[in-house]
Parts: structure tokens; sequence; C-alpha cells
């Protein structure tokens, strides 16, 4: 899952790869997201509430990182950990009106 501030090479490289992976390993990808997104919501499953968890997860994932590529996943993980320092500069108000659309 990506945002669009997203490097969009490295996004659908990082997607293709994860899909690969499942694939190989034939992962159940479980029931299909019935809702739309937004006001409903099915999954009981979703992807980490902060940027700190969303870049731990990816680290703790070697299967993913071998495929990406380790220096790159290295340099991306460096660069949005540097960047967490604007977290502090969110105000309430962006968080109310943007954060239910991530």
């Amino acid at each position: 899952m990506s945002d669009g501030a997203a490097v969009v090479h490295s996004a659908m490289a990082a997607v293709l790869q994860a899909s690969l992976l499942g694939v190989n390993a034939k992962t159940d990808p479980g029931k299909a997201e019935g809702g739309n997104g937004l006001d409903s919501i099915d999954a009981t499953v979703g992807v980490p509430h902060s940027l700190a968890e969303a870049l731990d997860a990816l680290e703790a994932d070697h299967e993913l990182v071998d495929a990406i590529g380790a220096d790159l996943v290295a340099q991306h993980i460096g660069v949005k950990r540097s960047e967490g320092a604007f977290q502090g500069a969110t105000t309430d108000w962006e968080l109310r009106e943007y954060l239910p659309f991530l």
C-alpha cells in the first residue's frame, strides 16, 4: 500500500515483489474487501497506524527486503525515519481532516 507522495517506481516495485512473493508462497489473500475503503470497511487486518510502525514492519519483512534489495530499502527507511521529525508539525486539524483517507 502506498500513497500519492510515494515514488511511483519504488512503490510499484514493492507491490509487484510482494505480490510475487505471495503467489510463489501460495499465500491465501483472504476475503476481498467489500466496502468502499472510506465509509465502510470489511477488513479485519490493516496496515500499521504510523510511519514508524510501517518502517518497523518493513525492516522485519526480510523476504520483501531481500526481494526489493537491502540497499534500496535501507536508503528508503533512512529517509523516511528522518521525515518522522515532521510528525510533530502536523496539526490536529490535518490529522482529523486527512487521516481517515489514508
